[in-house]
């Protein structure tokens, strides 16, 4: 059997930190294989399988100190670990994917830096504005504050998006969080609003000098300078806030609406999600159910790093998604997602129309096993 060098060294390199680090390590991870159909009229059908792998170290190293390292397979996408079989068997690509140092004071304060998690709060796991894989590189200070049955915590990150040798021309994503969360029983209501600008560094408008990642605008309004290389043609300063209300017991649940407004793009700059999820996939033979409703306009949010699902990826979309979640047996699941979406239109909005023309269609069918 050939395997990648590549692939030989991160197993001796996990099976190292394992054997160094075995007291208080925690090891995790999963693996995920995925069947998928999108279907979009005037374009070819693309039905195809993919996998995904993680595996995740962290260690409490003392009681102020946790690291964590994480692999994933894929490539150089910022916002996806999967892996299309194909290439005639051919081996995957394995990348890092968490490389963190977290620093607690013990008095509610907090310092995350490295490649780490997305530190904003995301209501129910939303991805109006950042997609779930998204994990930021740079570093985030967090305040936590409870009294009584009321939680109060504050989050300020900065994140290097792209490095240039050009002067002025690295591209950084900085932004503020305030979060709120109030308990009544079985009940919580939680609400937040992030402001979050994605910018080079001396702040012009219209991300200028700094050319698209993978030379794609993702659905925002675009140009092209004189190297032929896409720039994005607005500023991304964001206003995104939140509200959610969940419930525990015999059958959970948890509702939520989201908004987000770009202030520096004069038009097609709103979007918002609608959520509602009932039940919880853990035990064997119990089952989760989601649905969601979205729309983003153009320059709403910064495309390259939003849901890559949602109507094809990007921004510029509308419509629903239905999701199914059954728990087969201990850490095994069956997933079904399905997006009923109108690329280039947001009707509540007032933007276009939804039509055959612009229908987009995918089907997700999901195996995951966890460890």
């Amino acid at each position: 059997m050939k395997l990648s060098k590549k692939l030989i060294t991160s197993a001796f390199a996990f099976s190292l930190l394992s054997t160094v680090f075995a007291d208080d390590l925690i090891i995790k991870g999963d693996v995920r294989l995925r069947s998928e159909i999108a279907i979009q009229k005037d374009k070819d059908t693309r039905d195809r399988d993919r996998l995904r792998a993680r595996v995740a170290l962290t260690k409490k190293v003392n009681q102020s100190i946790d690291i964590g390292v994480a692999l994933i397979s894929g490539g150089n996408d910022p916002i996806s670990g999967n892996q299309t079989m194909s290439g005639y068997g051919s081996s995957k690509g394995i990348n890092l994917d968490l490389a963190f140092i977290q620093i607690n004071s013990g008095y509610g304060l907090s310092l995350l830096a490295g490649k780490t998690k997305n530190p904003y709060k995301v209501s129910n796991k939303s991805e109006l504005v950042w997609d779930g894989d998204y994990h930021p590189e740079g570093g985030s200070i967090q305040y936590a504050y409870e009294i009584n049955a009321t939680a109060l915590d504050l989050r300020i990150n900065q994140a290097w998006l792209s490095e240039s040798k050009v002067e002025g021309s690295d591209l950084l994503q900085s932004g503020t969080q305030l979060n709120l969360t109030h308990k009544m029983g079985d009940i919580s209501i939680g609400a937040g609003a992030s402001y979050i600008s994605i910018h080079n560094e001396d702040y012009n408008q219209g991300l200028s000098g700094t050319p698209a990642f993978d030379d794609d605008s993702f659905g925002n309004s675009s140009i092209t300078d004189a190297a032929n290389q896409t720039i994005i043609a607005t500023g991304m300063t964001l206003i995104n806030p939140y509200i959610e209300v969940a419930a525990k017991g015999s059958l959970p649940w948890t509702a939520y609406a989201e908004y987000v407004q770009n202030t520096e793009a004069d038009e097609l700059n709103k979007g918002f999600a609608l959520g509602l999820s009932l039940g919880k996939a853990k035990k064997p033979m119990t089952m989760a159910l989601k649905y969601i409703y979205k729309e983003v306009q153009k320059d709403a949010v910064y495309g390259t790093l939003t849901d890559s699902d949602f109507s094809g990826g990007g921004a510029n979309g509308s419509g629903h998604e239905l999701g199914a979640k059954l728990a087969l047996m201990e850490n095994t699941f069956f997933g079904v997602s399905h997006f009923l979406n109108y690329k280039d239109a947001q009707p509540l909005l007032g933007e276009g129309d939804i039509g055959e023309g612009n229908l987009y269609n995918r089907t997700q069918i999901d195996l995951v096993v966890k460890f």
